[in-house]
């Protein structure tokens, strides 16, 4: 992503960029999410005045916008074209969990601004790999709409000061315990110890397995451009 340099005014520290505010705010984001961060924090970290970070980013959106798109940069550069359409959708999927989860708050700008360039980026990519495995747009479509209704709401929820390395589990231990439920007494044991990152890969490997296109294979192994023919009747 190129730098964009705004013009340099009165009262502008010749050490101040567009990138390097964009960096001080990817690291307040990761310390305590979008919400800690602010355009007087921002300046404090900078050892700038509020004034002169506004010279460049109109109000604290627009800062989070620059956040979002180098976040949706580094998971879109984890894709592979030369590998199975499968693995580049994984890599995606596991790639995002990591850097969403780094940067509390950003899932819930994209989806909240979907129009945004940094969302359209990480749509376009997701629907590129499944056009590239053999789907056609309408299968694409579907199977997109899957996967953005698995991976969204994890993200909606997230909070920073949540590790998401925690064990996962129904209830209570000593709860689990009691004779009232016998079926979580049996499953508990299976489930102490899962973090939400485990869930989550778990679960994205098992969607990426059972999706599958819709377009014919040619001999070469790639699937053809053309959409299917079914037969009539």
């Amino acid at each position: 992503m190129s730098e964009q340099v705004a013009p340099r005014g009165r009262g502008i520290p010749r050490n101040l960029s567009h990138a390097r505010i964009v960096a001080a705010a990817l690291a307040l984001v990761r310390e305590g999410g979008v919400a800690a961060l602010s355009m007087r924090r921002l300046a404090v970290e900078l050892d700038a005045t509020v004034a002169i970070t506004y010279h460049y980013f109109a109000n604290k959106s627009a800062v989070v916008e620059a956040v979002a798109d180098v976040v949706v940069d580094d998971i879109i550069a984890a894709d592979d074209p030369r590998q199975h359409w499968r693995d580049r959708l994984l890599t995606l999927m596991l790639v995002q969990n990591r850097e969403l989860l780094r940067h509390p708050g950003i899932a819930r700008f994209l989806v909240e601004n979907h129009d945004t360039p940094a969302a359209t980026r990480w749509t376009e990519a997701y629907l590129r790999v499944l056009l590239d495995g053999g789907f056609s747009a309408a299968a694409a479509a579907e199977a997109f709409s899957l996967v953005s209704f698995f991976i969204n709401p994890a993200f909606l929820i997230e909070r920073p000061e949540v590790s998401t390395e925690r064990a996962v589990g129904p209830v209570a231990a000593a709860e689990s315990e009691s004779d009232e439920f016998p079926a979580i007494r049996a499953v508990q044991p299976h489930l102490n110890g899962m973090s939400f990152t485990a869930q989550y890969e778990q679960g994205a490997r098992t969607l990426v397995a059972v999706l599958e296109p819709d377009l014919p294979a040619e001999p070469n192994g790639k699937r053809s451009a053309r959409r299917a023919s079914r037969p009539s009747g």
